[in-house]
């Protein structure tokens, strides 16, 4: 992962937890999720009713990744 996607996934992503997924913030899980992934482009979902799954499954990745960052000396 590059370092530009590592300073977003630590300095911006955490503004937007814990939020109703809409507009900028539904961007930012689809965003970290990607990121987090390692997917090539952004996986929009169809239906409004997926997105408790994005939230959680974002989260839950995301807290994952955090804690292995602290692990890793300088995070690199």
């Amino acid at each position: 992962m590059k370092d530009e996607a590592k300073d977003w996934l630590l300095n911006e992503f955490p503004k937007f937890i814990g939020r109703t997924l809409m507009k900028d913030t539904l961007h930012a899980y689809y965003k970290a999720e990607m990121l987090l992934k390692g997917y090539e482009q952004i996986k929009r979902r169809s239906c409004s009713c997926q997105y408790r799954g994005l939230k959680t499954d974002t989260e839950n990745s995301y807290n994952k990744w955090v804690n292995e960052q602290k692990q890793i000396p300088n995070g690199k």
